[in-house]
């Protein structure tokens, strides 16, 4: 189905520190003398919560979910929302008179380092979605982006992503 997990995207989400202890039973070994592989991520980098206020975000794009997008029950799978997230990125970055083709020529690409998708209701086919969009912050070589998704005024989903200014050197960089 659509609907998700609790927090689900391209990472863990860890809202209480900046680690997050991640156990698992590895295969053949013994469990009752190793307990568990134990490994500690630290890619949390997403420092802002996003607004559930449209009238907080400076910018909307408009998509209407697609057939292909949908499961059997005419829910959209969550795979689908981060391709939304992209592309109204990209319309934000054509808005602001920066298309990312051109920036892109100019020898700069934006790696995408941390999302996450917070689904709160699902999104059917043929549903008209207002993806809000908030530059919350920006640094030197890194900037994070949240997002609410809207059907009719009602929130169905957040979601955040950290990118990285990368040139084709392949280090972090400032435009």
């Amino acid at each position: 189905g659509g609907g998700g997990g609790p927090r689900a995207g391209c990472g863990l989400r860890n809202t209480t520190s900046r680690s997050h202890e991640w156990r698992q039973r590895i295969p053949g070994s013994d469990w009752d003398r190793d307990r568990a592989l134990t490994t500690t991520v630290r890619s949390v980098r997403l420092s802002v919560e996003p607004s559930l206020d449209p009238t907080t975000y400076p910018f909307s794009h408009t998509i209407r979910v697609r057939f292909a997008e949908t499961d059997a029950m005419g829910i959209v799978h969550h795979s689908r929302y981060l391709p939304y997230l992209e592309e109204t990125r990209v319309a934000y970055l054509r808005h602001l008179g920066h298309p990312y083709t051109e920036l892109r020529t100019e020898g700069f690409d934006y790696a995408v380092l941390e999302c996450f998708v917070q689904y709160r209701q699902p999104l059917h086919f043929a549903e008209q979605v207002v993806v809000y969009l908030d530059l919350a912050v920006a640094s030197r070589t890194t900037c994070e982006m949240t997002y609410m998704l809207t059907v009719a005024g009602e929130g169905r989903a957040t979601g955040g992503t950290v990118h990285a200014s990368i040139p084709k050197t392949g280090r972090p960089t400032r435009p």
